[in-house]
Order: structure tokens, then C-alpha cells, then sequence
């Protein structure tokens, strides 16, 4: 009899389990019976306050997530706010700005520091509002060679540039045309600024005039030879090249819309930059 009552106890509880050693002891069935009901009637008891409870617990926890909610909501920008980093300062108040559209500047500034001293005035461009991109420093060039950046052209949020080096690492002098995004950085278009003529050349002299669209297409004036001019482009269509002539007026190359014109042989000469 002990054995079964303390397995019928309810809720785990002492009092059954008490009352099957007692009832070894001495007690009567009745009065076993009576612990049993009065411990049986407590765990109900108990069982029912519980639900209570959970049922308040079920009433409160959705307004409490409607409330994380709702905090959620309000504070998200706050915090979104508070983590993002304004952009810097573009261009920054001590800088000579060399070239300014409505939507991005080209400017010089010096450039990272050396040595712990003041770097070299560099070029650098950004658009309003984004981070800046350094082009380089300018184009210098004396007895023993030289380069940089020289013949930067803005138009809209695109920056082109010619970057020269002379001589370069192999002993060959180079000569690349960028172009680059300056929302994401991308450089759109890099190409030399004529074919190589021999082996280990980029491109082939500095650029004359570069002329730039809004979406990144690019042509120039290029002189190959001493009296001879190339006119080449890098659009959609890919590297093209325009025309070839000594007739050709350096620096008279311009862009109107998706036309560009130039004068050769005396006269005014169209072609379509897409």
C-alpha cells in the first residue's frame, strides 16, 4: 500500500510519500486518506494559482513585445545615427581646389607624410559628401625623367587623369589614361595613351587635351610621332582610334552632348563618342 501511494503522489510533494513511512508505522488507512486528500487538494491548489500566473504571463508578454517593438522602432535611427561616421570634409579648408564641378572637386593638399614630415602636394578628388581618392602628384619632369598626374578632366561625379612615368621600372617610359567613379572608386577605364611602338612601352607621349562624358567615356589628342597627332577613344564600344594625321590641331579636340569634334586639314571634324 505505502509502495503505491508514494507513487500517486500528485506534484512530486512530500506529504504522500510521508504519509505511505507513517502508515507503516501505525497510521490508518483513513487517516492516510485524509493527507492524501488535504496534499492532493494543496497541489490543485497550487496548480491552479500557476495557471493564473501564466495566463496573467501570456496577457503581459505581448504588449512587452509590442513595447520592444515600438522601442525598437524609435531607437534604431538614434543608434543608427550614432554608429554611422560623417564623411569627411571634402575638401578640406586648406586645400587648392584645381578643378570644381556641381557634384565633385579636384583638389592639392599633401599627401601622406614622410619621414615624419609633410608629404608632397598631391592631387585628389571626391565627390560632395564621399570619401576622397588620391590621383597623385602632379607631373614634374626634368634631365633624368620624371611624371605624375597631369590633364585632369571632371565631369559629373567622373574624374579622368593621365599618369606618366619616366622611365618606368623596365626603362621604358609609360603613359595610361584613368577614369574613375568617384561614388565607388571603380576605375571605369585605363588605357595607354597610343599603341606601343616597341617592346615594354605604355602608351606613347603625354596627352594633349582629354575630353570626358558623365557616364565615363573618354577620348584624347595624342602626339606619336613630331609631327603627328592621333585622336583615340574608350567608350562602349571599346578602344578606338579615330584619327591619324599631322593635320590635326593639338588641343582642338572638344565634346558637345555624345559629338566630338576636332579640326584636321583646316576643317572641323565630327565623330560619336558613345
Amino acid at each position: 500500500m505505502h509502495r503505491f501511494l508514494a507513487r500517486q503522489s500528485v506534484d512530486g510533494s512530500r506529504p504522500i510519500g510521508v504519509c505511505a513511512r507513517r502508515r507503516a508505522r501505525s497510521w490508518s488507512t483513513a487517516a492516510c486518506w485524509t493527507v492524501i486528500r488535504s496534499s492532493a487538494m494543496a497541489a490543485t491548489s497550487r496548480t491552479v494559482d500557476s495557471l493564473r500566473v501564466m495566463s496573467r504571463i501570456a496577457v503581459v508578454l505581448p504588449a512587452l513585445g509590442l513595447v520592444s517593438i515600438l522601442f525598437g522602432a524609435i531607437a534604431a535611427p538614434a543608434v543608427a545615427a550614432a554608429g554611422h561616421k560623417q564623411p569627411l570634409e571634402c575638401p578640406p579648408a586648406h586645400a587648392k581646389q584645381i578643378t570644381v564641378d556641381k557634384q565633385a572637386v579636384i583638389y592639392k593638399a599633401p599627401g601622406p607624410p614622410e619621414d615624419g614630415e609633410e608629404g608632397f602636394p598631391t592631387l585628389f578628388a571626391c565627390a560632395f559628401g564621399h570619401r576622397r581618392y588620391m590621383l597623385g602628384e602632379p607631373a614634374e619632369f626634368g634631365p633624368e625623367g620624371g611624371g605624375g598626374i597631369a590633364r585632369e578632366t571632371l565631369v559629373g561625379v567622373m574624374v579622368a587623369y593621365e599618369k606618366s612615368l619616366i622611365p618606368a621600372p623596365n626603362g621604358h617610359d609609360s603613359f595610361v589614361i584613368y577614369v574613375r567613379d568617384l561614388l565607388t572608386g571603380r576605375i571605369v577605364h585605363e588605357a595607354p595613351t597610343a599603341e606601343a611602338k616597341f617592346p615594354g612601352e605604355v602608351g606613347k607621349d603625354s596627352a594633349e587635351k582629354i575630353v570626358l562624358k558623365r557616364d565615363g567615356s573618354v577620348a584624347w589628342i595624342d602626339q606619336t610621332e613630331p609631327h603627328e597627332f592621333q585622336i583615340r577613344a574608350v567608350d562602349k564600344t571599346g578602344n578606338r582610334l579615330l584619327a591619324v594625321s599631322g593635320d590635326i590641331v593639338p588641343r582642338s579636340l572638344s565634346l558637345k552632348g555624345s559629338t566630338l569634334r576636332w579640326i584636321e586639314d583646316g576643317k572641323p571634324t565630327y565623330a560619336i563618342l558613345h
